[in-house]
């Protein structure tokens, strides 16, 4: 949610074991955004769970596997009528 405004989108929460980070984290994915979101309030509601956390052989791996996510993603949304995003 971008000022008030539901956006379909992906999430990881975890500790990107790819950059062999340990720290947790929240990176989400605002699917067909288009602009700048600093300095605005943003709201992350989960959904469904796609999958679990993954250590990639690389970036290339890693970058191929998030665009699998936007696709299931997609499907879950169209699935939903678009309510999926909190809309």
């Amino acid at each position: 949610v971008v000022d008030g405004v539901a956006h379909p989108a992906v999430a990881n929460l975890g500790r990107k074991p790819t950059f062999g980070e340990h720290a947790r984290r929240l990176e989400v994915h605002l699917i067909d955004w288009d602009g700048d979101l600093y300095g605005r309030r943003v709201e992350a509601r989960f959904g469904q769970r796609l999958r679990g956390e993954m250590k990639f052989a690389g970036v290339a791996e890693l970058v191929a596997q998030i665009g699998r996510d936007v696709a299931a993603a997609r499907a879950v949304f169209a699935g939903a009528g678009g309510d999926a995003c909190g809309g």
